[in-house]
This record gives C-alpha cells, structure tokens and sequence, in this order.
C-alpha cells in the first residue's frame, strides 16, 4: 500500500469529522454514519446506513443558507458568487 492510498482513509475521517462538525452546528442532532466499506456491511447495517444517510441529507436540504458557504469549503467545492438574478436571460 502506498502513501496515498494510507492517507485516503485519514482524509476521510477529517472530513467526516468536519461534517459532524457542520452537521452539529446547524442543529442535527441524529446520527451522521460513516463506513470506509458499505459493502462489508450487513444487510441491517446497510439499511440503517442508507435511513441514516436520508436523515442528514434531508437536513442539508433545510440548512440555512448562512451555512451553505461553509458546507462548500467542507466539500472543496467552489462557492458560485454570482447574482442569478442579474444574469437570468429574458
């Protein structure tokens, strides 16, 4: 196993934990799940994985929108600053 490959699963968990993070500050207070291998689970532990799973994107779906350019920088993404308005096209 390489170097990258061992700090794959590090990366993961920091941003798990930075999720957990964001999740806790925005009010979630369910479970957030976190597996390195859904496949490995068992059939019980996959569906509760997937209800669990539903349960935070649910609440992502209702953050406010404070927090979504937090939730962006947690997911290396890039924030789009633009004024949809002023470039809708008539």
């Amino acid at each position: 196993m390489n170097n990258s490959q061992q700090q794959e699963p590090v990366d993961r968990q920091e941003r798990f934990k930075k999720l957990q993070d964001l999740l806790k500050q925005t009010g979630f207070t369910g479970n957030v799940p976190f597996t390195l291998s859904y496949r490995s689970l068992s059939s019980d532990e996959k569906k509760k994985f997937i209800d669990e799973t539903k349960a935070v994107f649910a609440h992502l779906f209702n953050i406010s929108p404070n927090a979504v350019p937090e939730l962006f920088r947690l997911l290396n993404a890039e924030e789009d600053t633009s004024d949809d308005d002023n470039n809708a096209m008539t």
